[in-house]
């Protein structure tokens, strides 16, 4: 399905590239979007605010951890001086901690995902509002995001452009 729609997408492109290139005026660009990603302030003030946002539950995730590691070692060091019943005892808490550990990762897991899927749909709102205007100012006819792109010259990455409108 994937790779259909991959192959359909190509297809179109390349009809697209005919009809543009048939034309004398046609102005080509193309952009890396995981370049902005990676470069735009925008970009990485919301990676700065996702791990502000989270940060105390991975703290409590690790503390957590921590103190079971503690109960395995006190275990395996005074296990053989304790009763069957406080090792019994012990090994149930340290079982019930791992299941709180884990049910916790996951839920910070999928609570950063969805913040992370907000955070980027705003920032691709914002990359596209900026790339219609660099587009616009540079009177471009067409413009591809470069993953979609098998080869292109840098003459037509407009890539650092896309991130100074952004700013």
């Amino acid at each position: 399905m994937y790779k259909q729609r991959k192959i359909i997408k190509g297809l179109l492109l390349s009809v697209v590239l005919a009809c543009f290139t048939s034309a004398a005026f046609a102005k080509v660009a193309v952009f890396d979007f995981n370049k902005i990603l990676k470069n735009s302030p925008l970009a990485q003030a919301a990676n700065k605010r996702l791990k502000k946002q989270f940060a105390e539950r991975e703290k409590t995730i690790i503390q957590l951890r921590k103190k079971v590691r503690e109960k395995e070692n006190k275990l395996s060091s005074d296990g053989v001086t304790m009763t069957r019943d406080k090792i019994r005892k012990i090994e149930l808490n340290i079982r019930k901690d791992k299941r709180k550990i884990k049910r916790l990762q996951e839920d910070l897991r999928e609570d950063v995902t969805i913040r992370r899927n907000s955070e980027l749909r705003k920032l691709h709102a914002k990359v596209k509002k900026a790339v219609a205007s660099v587009a616009k100012k540079g009177k471009y006819t067409l413009v591809l995001v470069s993953n979609g792109v098998f080869y292109y010259d840098q003459t037509v990455d407009i890539t650092k452009k896309v991130i100074a409108e952004m700013k």
